[in-house]
């Protein structure tokens, strides 16, 4: 009893010692010198490890704002990995308000002269750029890429838009090794959770709550010659319901003959707003059924309104469908007429950008 004591004590020193840190900036020289996955001999570059931490921070005086933290560390095998050098974030904007990233700090992993080297993330690697008047992107190139690069980067998003938690990507179109996934939502906000059901992948949601408490303390002032000083204090206290994933091994999508989008089918895990219900109020509802859904888009300026207006392009048609009969005919025409005429301007939606007669 005493031996198997021993070696299981021996077992689990060997385990610890051999695990890997996935802290910042504690990339191991074994993760660097590794020449391919151990599971996907073929994949040019895999995800190490994956967190995403999502949560609702309250600000005495902004009120709840809506966080959201991502770390990746990346392998880069060979030079066909080398895209994944770069991270693009994308960001919301809508009256005046958007959303913002901060923190961004990033380092590259190489092997030089048989040392572990390491090169920083500068601002010149950092970039923004305005997708159009609803987006914004920031995009991330890290620096020094080699055959055989870790890189690392870490951010945080910040958003006022609390109805919004951003669809979480689970499986890439690379392997990803570790993953971790933790979603922290006051009792004020009732989410629904989809996942895709075209993915072929199960994950398991752990739930678990959590008490926060908040104390504000406001001191005020009054008085001219004999000044005098008041304190007040307000305290906020709320159930956070917490939602996490830990998994590993999650294999790529595999390129499917037919399949013109592949990310259409990865696992991902995609959130709703039902209501929200905050003390000392009304039951505010968000969920809206099909009926609702056209009703709200045919009564947008954006979208209803742009498919009624054809008085600048009925001129045009006429002419290009004269002498067409069949009706196929006439759907190849237009559809060749349109081609011809409308350019995209990456934007990608349901609401026309500037116009569908500007784009006409």
């Amino acid at each position: 009893m005493k031996n198997l004591y021993l070696v299981f004590v021996v077992l689990l020193l060997g385990a610890t010692m051999n695990a890997q840190n996935f802290k910042f900036g504690k990339v191991s020289k074994e993760e660097v010198e590794s020449k391919a996955h151990p599971l996907n001999s073929d994949a040019n570059v895999a995800v190490l490890y994956r967190e995403v931490i999502i949560y609702y921070n309250y600000d005495k005086n902004l009120g709840f704002v809506l966080i959201t933290e991502v770390h990746e560390r990346i392998k880069i095998y060979n030079k066909d990995g080398f895209d994944w050098a770069t991270k693009e974030i994308g960001l919301y904007v809508s009256n005046n308000r958007e959303e913002e990233v901060i923190e961004i700090k990033g380092e590259t992993y190489n092997i030089e002269n048989g040392k572990l080297v390491s090169q920083k993330l500068e601002k010149d690697g950092i970039f923004d750029e305005n997708e159009n008047k609803y987006r914004n992107r920031k995009k991330i190139t890290m620096p020094g890429i080699k055959e055989g690069s870790v890189i690392e980067y870490k951010y945080t998003i910040t958003s006022p838009f609390l109805s919004s938690i951003d669809k979480i990507q689970l499986q890439y179109t690379i392997p990803i090794d570790n993953l971790e996934v933790t979603v922290k939502v006051p009792e004020y906000f009732i989410f629904k959770r989809h996942t895709n059901p075209k993915s072929q992948l199960n994950f398991k949601i752990e739930e678990s709550t959590n008490r926060i408490s908040h104390t504000n303390t406001t001191t005020q002032r009054s008085g001219f010659q004999v000044v005098q000083h008041s304190q007040e204090t307000s305290k906020l206290e709320y159930v956070e319901n917490i939602y996490s994933i830990i998994k590993g091994d999650i294999p790529a999508l595999k390129k499917e003959e037919y399949v013109d989008y592949l990310n259409n089918y990865a696992a991902v895990l995609n959130w709703e707003l039902l209501y929200t219900k905050f003390p000392s109020g009304a039951i505010e509802n968000y969920s809206e059924n099909w009926d609702d859904v056209v009703n709200k888009i045919y009564n947008e300026n954006e979208f209803g309104k742009e498919l009624k207006d054809t008085k600048y392009f009925t001129q045009d048609l006429a002419q290009v469908l004269d002498g067409v009969t069949m009706p196929q005919d006439k759907i190849n025409t237009i559809f060749q007429f349109v081609k011809s005429k409308v350019k995209w301007n990456d934007y990608v939606g349901y609401f026309a950008d500037y116009g569908v007669r500007e784009a006409y």
